[in-house]
């Protein structure tokens, strides 16, 4: 059996305190040192620990780049956890980052292909969803996290949406009843004038309450016992690895095309919890026509058509449970008008950047959001944000804004 170390460095950590509110800021880069390549989607947190029930955290973006802000007090004994699928966890001290400002070395081992002799696919499926209750939060809760909505009209970027959302998490909703209720803390929009009668009415209305689903409050319909039965579930033969337990890689698909709403996807399932880390589906062409029936439909003149919906949800442990790490949407659409066809695509993105599990407030209904219309700006400014943590924008999409 071969093992092939990877190294990841996260370069160039700069601690600074900032707004005079008692918080720190880390940034820095996770890079591959073996390629020299920009490492996307390490899970950098600062775990709960003690009497600190909040979880905190950030992902590395497209560059590599991170950039985590945080309560000064957690200097003194809290630590940085780094996660991904595939690679080794490390923790390092944040006291020991203040004091020399060097380089964080965080070395991964991927292992090679695993072949299985037999795996009953199913049964490892529905051990999962037996163990739901004992995996994810059963008691409401707090996620903090940082929204963007992006929406390209005939191949040109025409908006963005981006917001800070506070969501009360009530874990197993009553039938009837919602299991997140969203709160906006600061948010802004960004819009291009052009042809705004063309694509303005092309969204969901409230974008925000769809991508903040999780498995404790909404389990996709395949999942369910009355449907699942309706789905195949197969694996892949190998292994990889998560927090350095091997996982499962499961497929999915509808047994035929009769299967109402049907997807097709795969599931990473940690073997030894059997929690479920991730799961990516896309709708198949009998299901889109289900999912049409409640269609993105413009005004005037126009008519929608969908032609694919795509959904990811990554999760991550902490404090022994479950939590929504990220989520992603993207939903690719005909805009029809007369005889000309117009593409667009809307993509809708969450990551989670705080998880306290100690909820002792709750919402009140003038709180909550109804869309995700937020308010219009011009200038795209980093600091807009403060001190809550955001993914920053691709420096092209950046500039774009700039050029107004």
């Amino acid at each position: 059996m071969k093992y092939f170390i990877l190294f990841l460095i996260a370069s160039t950590f700069f601690i600074t305190h900032t707004f005079g509110q008692g918080y720190t800021s880390i940034s820095g880069r996770v890079l591959d040192a073996q390629t020299q390549k920009p490492l996307v989607g390490m899970y950098l947190e600062i775990p709960a620990k003690g009497t600190w029930t909040s979880s905190i955290g950030i992902l590395s973006d497209e560059n590599g780049h991170f950039a985590l802000k945080f309560p000064t007090v957690l200097l003194a004994n809290a630590v940085l956890k780094s996660t991904k699928v595939g690679y080794q966890t490390q923790e390092q001290s944040l006291a020991t980052m203040k004091e020399k400002k060097d380089s964080l070395v965080i070395v991964a081992v991927k292992q090679p292909l695993v072949r299985y002799d037999s795996l009953d696919v199913r049964r490892v499926v529905n051990s999962a969803m037996a163990r739901m209750e004992t995996l994810y939060p059963v008691n409401p809760y707090w996620l903090t996290g940082f929204y963007r909505e992006s929406l390209r009209f005939d191949d040109t970027l025409v908006k963005i949406t981006e917001g800070v959302l506070k969501i009360e998490k009530t874990p197993a909703p009553e039938k009837g009843t919602e299991g997140e209720y969203i709160k906006l803390l600061r948010g802004r929009r960004f819009e291009k004038e052009d042809r705004l009668e063309e694509w303005e009415s092309l969204g969901f209305g409230n974008s925000a309450a769809l991508v903040t689903r999780s498995l404790e409050t909404k389990l996709p319909d395949f999942l369910e016992p009355a449907v699942a039965r309706n789905y195949q579930f197969f694996t892949e033969r190998y292994l990889t690895y998560y927090e350095g337990n091997p996982v499962f890689t499961i497929r999915f698909a509808p047994q035929d095309r009769r299967v109402k709403g049907g997807k097709i996807g795969q599931m990473l399932v940690d073997t030894v919890s059997l929690g479920i880390l991730s799961i990516t589906y896309e709708f198949t062409p009998e299901g889109l026509k289900d999912v049409m029936k409640a269609a993105i439909i413009g005004s005037g003149n126009f008519v929608t058509e969908m032609k694919a919906f795509t959904v990811t949800q990554r999760y991550h442990q902490t404090q022994g449970l479950y939590y929504l790490q990220e989520a992603h949407l993207g939903v690719a659409l005909a805009n029809r008008k007369d005889k000309k066809v117009i593409p667009a695509i809307i993509g809708i993105d969450f990551y989670a950047t705080e998880v306290n599990s100690r909820l002792s407030t709750h919402l009140k209904d003038n709180e909550l959001i109804g869309d995700t219309l937020f308010p219009k700006a011009v200038l795209y400014q980093d600091n807009f944000w403060l001190n809550f943590n955001f993914l920053k924008l691709e420096d092209k999409l950046k500039s774009f804004f700039l050029k107004k």
